[in-house]
């Protein structure tokens, strides 16, 4: 038979010190750990969605979240030419407005080779019509099961297939910003009814500020619910209060109430008058609500 020594009576307080005192700091281990879990924001649950590109792309993924249900639509956003679209979706601003306003979110990765986008004739993603925005319809359906409404961003090579996108599609738009973006369509199809969007560019990317003005003040010719942000002392870069800003207006749009829209004219930052938006259209500014007009008045620079 095996016998088992025991501890002489001596030992046996010690052991249950030592006991007691070990317990206590799985405890207290156990109950920091608990307090950094909640204390600690859930990690970005972000996956790729790949979709076959089509000819002049290269690349053509979906980087979404999975934890935000696009209830209220979906915000895309689109980086500069060629860049990771996971970079735009992972910045916790626009996190956190898609989760506030039941938005799904996704940001896209397009890419085309450079000869392709700046040659003559031009191809690739820029142009949806060649089959970048098909991709961009198909793969968010077969991600939320259904065709979904859109908010769109886009900067610089995004905010060129933004705005093409939402020309072709516009009954797919809720609202659209496109941010220094340096070749624009030609032609638009606006008109009142088309989704209300924004065109804006810092003053000093001069290559990008003619043209976007000039993209502009054709949608406006079209009596096109379209607003004018120049952001002053600032070259092609993202900018923080103007992402700020479009988040402003997209909530504005999502909540749908335009009773109290206002005109600005673009130069004066004045109101105009029906009158006046009929003589001069181009340089007429639609703001959805007074708050929203107030933002625009503190970051506009003519």
């Amino acid at each position: 038979m095996i016998q088992i020594e025991q501890l002489s009576p001596k030992w046996q307080p010690r052991r249950h010190l030592f006991t007691s005192i070990g317990s206590l700091i799985f405890k207290v281990n156990l109950w920091c750990w608990l307090a950094l879990a909640l204390a600690v924001p859930a990690r970005a649950e972000m996956f790729t969605w790949h979709v076959v590109p089509p000819p002049g792309m290269t690349k053509s993924e979906l980087n979404c979240e999975r934890n935000f249900p696009a209830t209220n639509g979906v915000l895309v956003l689109c980086p500069g030419m060629n860049g990771d679209g996971a970079i735009l979706a992972k910045d916790s601003a626009w996190r956190a407005f898609a989760k506030e306003r039941g938005l799904g979110l996704v940001g896209v990765s397009f890419s085309s080779p450079p000869e392709l986008l700046y040659g003559d004739p031009a191809i690739g993603y820029y142009y949806p019509e060649q089959g970048a925005g098909d991709v961009l319809i198909r793969g968010l359906r077969e991600l939320y099961g259904k065709d979904v409404k859109l908010f769109l961003y886009g900067f610089s090579g995004g905010a060129q297939f933004c705005a093409r996108f939402t020309d072709q599609h516009p009954d797919r738009v809720l609202s659209w910003a496109a941010y220094a973006a340096c070749f624009w369509a030609d032609h638009v199809s606006a008109n009142p009814s088309s989704p209300p969007g924004i065109v804006t560019c810092g003053e000093f990317d001069a290559d990008r500020y003619g043209p976007a003005f000039g993209y502009f003040q054709q949608g406006r010719r079209k009596d096109a619910r379209w607003t004018w942000v120049s952001v002053g002392n600032i070259g092609h870069v993202r900018h923080k209060r103007l992402e700020e800003f479009i988040r402003s207006y997209f909530s504005a749009v999502l909540a749908g109430k335009f009773d109290q829209s206002v005109w600005l004219d673009a130069e004066t930052m004045e109101p105009t008058t029906e009158d006046e938006r009929l003589l001069t259209p181009a340089l007429s500014v639609w703001l959805p609500t007074p708050e929203v007009k107030e933002a625009w008045l503190k970051l506009h620079h003519p």
